[in-house]
């Protein structure tokens, strides 16, 4: 028995348990980014409140206030709908944040860069896993076709093996799959076996 070891992409979406698994991490990362902006605002709001800092503070921290509202609303839509207009709406408006405060800031903070490349990272696999998980895995949705046969180096591709008929079977007369000779219904398409 070989034991083979492979590295996980997170960016990698094969199948429905990867689409909801990025969905989820992106719902579970705006909710978070809600909290932490709400976090920041009581800070701004009680300085202001206290007198230790300007009052333009207090109308900053109401801003961050409906931001962080926004972010945890979008998150809890995502999360609860798996929905692409969720998923769009949570990057787009997170992309035009980004874009505003980089035309406001007088300099970049390396910092900041890793942090918008990790959030700009999470929300656009929830797009392409939202898109990818409406045409293929939802409920009533047709599903993909079966993946291909593995390669291997040395024999080329494998082929899958046809079901082999029992020696004493015949055929279905309407979709041509094999039946054992006591069934009396195929079990592919329900055609009844004519008696003889």
């Amino acid at each position: 028995m070989e034991l083979r070891v492979t590295k996980s992409n997170p960016f990698q979406l094969t199948d429905r348990r990867s689409c909801e698994q990025a969905i989820r991490s992106a719902a579970t990362v705006a909710v978070l980014c809600g909290g932490a902006v709400a976090v920041r605002a009581a800070v701004d709001l009680a300085g202001a409140l206290a007198g230790l800092s300007p009052s333009s503070d207090a109308v900053s921290a109401i801003q961050f206030f409906a931001s962080a509202l926004v972010f945890a609303g979008l998150g809890v839509w995502l999360y609860r709908t798996k929905m692409r207009a969720a998923a769009l709406v949570l990057f787009t408006v997170y992309i035009a944040g980004v874009c505003i405060n980089v035309a406001m800031a007088r300099s970049i903070n390396p910092l900041s860069v890793v942090v918008v490349a990790f959030f700009v990272g999470s929300y656009t696999n929830a797009l392409r896993a939202t898109f990818l998980w409406h045409d293929a895995y939802r409920d009533g949705a047709p599903h993909p076709p079966p993946p291909m046969p593995e390669t291997t180096p040395d024999v080329g591709v494998s082929e899958p093996e046809a079901p082999r008929p029992s020696p004493r079977s015949d055929l279905c007369s309407s979709c041509f799959e094999f039946l054992a000779p006591d069934e009396q219904v195929c079990n592919y398409c329900g055609t009844v076996r004519l008696a003889r």
